[in-house]
């Protein structure tokens, strides 16, 4: 029996006998599979099974299903006053990336800008 761990890949999975059987366990961390639609893992099976619950036997691709990082915002009216790159260097323009922001309420945060002012 093998054990199998996939995660945050993309992985093209095509079995030298047709299929993906004999597996203790299968599991999916930050991805899914995305083709063919409707097959999935049968934990009792022990296989990768299609979307009537038969053994799968042909190519299937697995996928990630997202960064792990979403567009976070700032709900509250703290105006920020100045904004600073990793290095505490203040600039006026950030671009892509992550920065220290100083509000004007006092507050110090960390916050990611997804593309340039």
């Amino acid at each position: 029996m093998w054990e199998t761990l996939v995660d945050n890949s993309t992985l093209t999975v095509a079995g030298e006998q047709g299929a993906t059987f004999f597996l203790a366990d299968f599991e999916l961390i930050n991805c899914e599979f995305t083709s063919p639609e409707g097959i999935h893992f049968d934990k009792i099976e022990q296989a990768v099974m299609d979307e009537k619950n038969e053994l799968f036997m042909g190519e299937y691709v697995i996928s990630p299903v997202g960064t792990g990082i979403g567009l976070v915002t700032d709900k509250d009216d703290d105006e920020i006053i100045a904004v600073y790159n990793l290095q505490g260097q203040q600039v006026d323009k950030p671009g892509n990336g992550f920065y220290i922001v100083k509000t004007k309420k006092g507050n110090v945060k960390k916050v990611f800008y997804p593309k340039a002012f």
